[in-house]
């Protein structure tokens, strides 16, 4: 029987004399030392796990969880929630890693003329649309937004509610423009 020592563990090979080990990359077993070819002989590989992975995981959330830190998003639905919910949140320009994603709600919302506004805001929601079929091969329907302007004081925030159809179920969604 022929053993090749590249499939052996270290300290079974470290057993086998060094004037054996350097002048070749098999031996016989019948070639070396009895107590190491017993050893050898009863030497089984270890077998290897195989991991199934039943569950489908569309992408991860950077939340705290009982055992790590990023919560899986497991269904399609829950994922082009939170790929909205991050286009809301981010402002044109201001990705590190791609400064043409986000949305400009912020300059729009500044606008005087309401019908501009309208006329911006819907084109923004016509690239999310496009963005989320894109990536999913699923449409999303924009059932109702409205902005509600938030006076802080020193500042002035715009509250944006978007009511939107993902796979058949109404989300209500809102963010801070």
């Amino acid at each position: 029987m022929i053993i090749h020592f590249n499939t052996l563990p270290k300290e079974l090979l470290k057993k086998i004399p060094l004037s054996i080990r350097s002048k070749t990359s098999s031996v016989n077993i019948n070639e070396l030392p009895v107590n190491i070819a017993y050893e050898l002989k009863n030497y089984t590989e270890p077998e290897k796990n195989k991991i199934i992975i039943d569950e489908k995981v569309y992408d991860v959330r950077p939340d705290i969880s009982i055992y790590n830190d990023f919560t899986f998003l497991k269904s399609k639905k829950e994922t082009i929630i939170s790929y909205i919910q991050n286009y809301i949140l981010i402002k044109k320009g201001s990705h590190p890693f791609d400064p043409t994603f986000g949305n400009q709600f912020h300059k729009y919302l500044q606008l005087l003329d309401k019908s501009v506004v309208q006329l911006m805001i819907s084109n923004e929601f016509e690239e999310l649309k496009s963005i989320i079929l894109n990536i999913f091969n699923t449409g999303i329907t924009i059932l109702k937004y409205s902005t509600n302007k938030v006076n802080q004081g020193i500042s002035v925030e715009y509250q944006l509610n978007i009511q939107i159809q993902v796979e058949n179920e109404i989300v209500n969604l809102q963010g801070t423009v």
